[in-house]
């Protein structure tokens, strides 16, 4: 079993604002980047203090998430980047698959472990018979 950690924003009011409200904001800036590799810096030096004695991280690597949009926008670095990672044992999930441009096509090339449908799809499963169709489709 692995733990996850979302990324929040702290408001100088105090309160935890959940990355949905903010994260499609910084999406577009360069600021995605910075953020992108704190994150990454962050988990991995989290993991490497849970290993003390053991250098490296290996199997103890976290789970790494990335939005479906982020590989298809720039799908020859970001594949660069993800098989990189995996090279030295990252798993990665493929979240909101369904809602950004990619195809079957780009999600085969991608080394990801777990595909995550958008909950657009999901929620609507019991009520729509199309939904259904897809999903059953894909799965």
């Amino acid at each position: 079993m692995r733990d996850g950690t979302l990324v929040r924003w702290a408001h100088p009011g105090g309160a935890l604002v959940p990355p949905g409200e903010w994260l499609p904001l910084i999406e577009r800036t360069a600021v995605i980047s910075q953020l992108g590799d704190w994150v990454l810096a962050t988990a991995l030096q989290a993991c490497a203090a849970s290993q003390p004695g053991h250098p490296g991280v290996g199997p103890q690597l976290p789970l790494l998430e990335v939005v479906e949009s982020a590989p298809v926008t720039a799908l020859p670095a970001a594949l660069a980047t993800l098989r990189a990672c995996t090279a030295v044992g990252a798993d990665f999930v493929l979240e909101d698959f369904g809602t950004g441009y990619s195809s079957l096509a780009h999600l085969k090339r991608l080394p990801v472990g777990v595909v995550k449908f958008d909950r657009s799809f999901v929620a609507s499963l019991v009520d729509s018979e199309s939904d259904r169709r897809i999903m059953q489709g894909m799965v």
